[in-house]
C-alpha cells in the first residue's frame, strides 16, 4: 500500500479519532492507586497530549488526501527521496511575481551593469545564473529573467552563437524557485562536462506575466499577451542582448506542468523559432477555472484563438515540417496523465512526437529534474 491508499488515509483519519481517547485511558489507567488530585491532573494530561496527537494525525490525513488527489508522492520512495533531496511539496512557488523578487540592490545592479549575480549559484565550476529585468515591448510587461550561462562563460557578457534551452516552470512557480528547485546549473554543467550535451545557454522567464490570474500561455483579446512574451520578446531580447544563436534549430523548450503545454504549444505553433520541445507532466490545452480570468468565454468566442490554443488540433491540421516533441508523464501522476493519454492518442501516427513514459513519478520538480538527463540531449540533438 502507498501513501495514497484509501486504506492508509482511512487509517490516519481513523487514528485522528480514536487517539485521544485511548491515550486519556491510558494515563487515567496508569494514575490508579494514586491521590484523587493526582489522577485528575494525570487525566488532563492525557487528554491534551492525545488531543495534540489527534491534530498531528488529522494534518498529516489531509495531507495524505490532498497527495492522493494531486499525486505528489504516489510511493513511498518518492516521499522519503523528496525528504533526502529536500523537494519542496508540488513545485509550487507563491504567488509573487517573479519581478518582485529582485531587490533594490539587484535593481540598481542591473541599471549599472545589465544584469545582476543571482542570490543562489550553482556550485563552483557548474556556470553561473544572472538576473536580468526584461522589457516585453510586444506583450508590454517587464519580467525576471534568470539566464545560465555554461562552465566557461561566467565572465563573458556574450555568449556568441550558443544554442539555448528556454526553461518553463508551472503554475505560480516563480523563476527563482524553477532555477534553485531544478539544481538546473548543476544538472546542465555535468551533461557539458561529459560531453552529452555542446554549451548552451538556458533562459528562465516568467510565464505568470499577470498574477495572480493564470494566463494560461495565451493572448488575451485585449489583455496580457502571455504568449507573445514567450514566443517573440524574450528571444528577440535573448539574440540582442547575449548573442546568443538565433531562434530556429538551435533553439529548443522544456516546461514541466503549465509550463509543458507552453512549450508544446511553442514547438507546435513556431517550429521555425523553436525546433523541439518537450513537455514534462503538462497538458495540451487550456484549462480554464476561477484564475483565468476570461479565457473560457474568449476561446469560445474566438476559433482561431481555440485551435491556435489546443496543441493536439494543430497537430492534426497544421502540423510542423519536422515536429520533435517529447511527452513526458507517469501514470502515477493525476494531474498529467489524463491530458496526456488523451493527447497521445489523438496524435497516435504523427511523427515526430516521443513519449517518455515512466513509473511511479508524482507531480513536484524533483520528478521533473530527474528527466533532465534525457531530455536536455533530446533537445539539443545528441540523442
Amino acid at each position: 500500500m502507498g501513501p495514497t491508499s484509501r486504506i492508509v488515509i482511512g487509517l490516519v483519519l481513523g487514528a485522528a479519532l480514536v487517539v485521544p481517547v485511548l491515550v486519556g485511558i491510558g494515563w487515567w489507567w496508569r494514575s490508579r492507586g494514586q491521590g484523587r488530585r493526582v489522577r485528575r491532573v494525570a487525566v488532563a494530561v492525557g487528554v491534551a497530549v492525545g488531543v495534540l496527537a489527534s491534530q498531528v494525525l488529522a494534518v498529516a490525513g489531509a495531507a495524505a488526501v490532498v497527495n492522493r488527489e494531486l499525486g505528489f508522492y504516489p510511493t513511498w520512495d518518492a516521499l522519503v527521496s523528496a525528504a533526502d533531496d529536500g523537494d519542496p511539496l508540488a513545485g509550487m512557488g507563491g504567488g509573487a511575481s517573479s519581478g518582485e523578487t529582485l531587490n533594490q540592490a539587484e535593481i540598481a545592479r542591473i541599471a549599472k551593469d545589465g544584469w545582476a549575480p543571482h542570490p543562489v549559484q550553482p556550485a563552483a565550476g557548474n556556470g553561473t545564473y544572472r538576473d536580468y529585468l526584461v522589457n516585453g515591448g510586444k506583450a508590454k510587461t517587464k519580467q525576471k529573467v534568470i539566464a545560465w550561462m555554461p562552465p566557461g562563460y561566467e565572465k563573458n557578457d556574450k555568449a556568441k552563437d550558443l544554442p539555448v534551452v528556454l526553461v518553463l516552470g508551472g503554475a505560480y512557480v516563480t523563476t527563482d524557485f524553477a532555477a534553485n528547485g531544478l539544481h538546473f546549473g548543476d544538472e546542465a554543467a555535468q551533461l557539458v562536462r561529459d560531453r552529452k550535451v555542446p554549451p548552451f545557454v538556458a533562459l528562465f522567464p516568467e510565464i505568470n506575466i499577470k498574477l495572480p490570474n493564470d494566463t494560461e500561455c495565451v493572448d488575451y483579446p485585449g489583455g496580457p499577451q502571455a504568449y507573445s512574451w514567450l514566443a517573440h520578446d524574450v528571444p528577440t531580447w535573448a539574440v540582442k542582448t547575449l548573442g546568443v544563436a538565433p531562434t530556429g534549430p538551435k533553439w529548443s523548450v522544456i516546461g514541466w506542468s503549465l509550463g509543458g503545454y507552453c512549450a508544446a504549444k511553442l514547438h507546435v505553433n513556431n517550429p521555425r523559432e523553436f525546433g523541439a520541445g518537450a513537455s514534462i507532466q503538462g497538458f495540451y490545452a487550456p484549462i480554464p477555472d476561477g484564475s483565468t480570468g476570461a479565457l473560457a468565454l474568449d476561446l469560445a468566442r474566438n476559433p482561431e484563438l481555440r485551435h491556435t490554443s489546443d496543441v493536439a488540433w494543430m497537430l492534426q491540421h497544421r502540423p510542423p515540417a519536422n515536429t520533435k516533441l517529447l511527452v513526458m508523464s507517469s501514470q502515477a501522476d493525476p494531474q498529467s496523465w489524463p491530458q496526456t493519454s488523451t493527447f497521445l492518442n489523438a496524435t497516435r501516427g504523427i511523427p515526430g512526437i516521443r513519449p517518455l513514459l515512466i513509473d511511479g513519478q508524482g507531480h513536484t520538480l524533483n520528478s521533473w529534474r530527474k528527466t533532465l538527463p534525457t531530455v536536455l540531449p533530446y533537445l539539443l540533438g545528441t540523442s
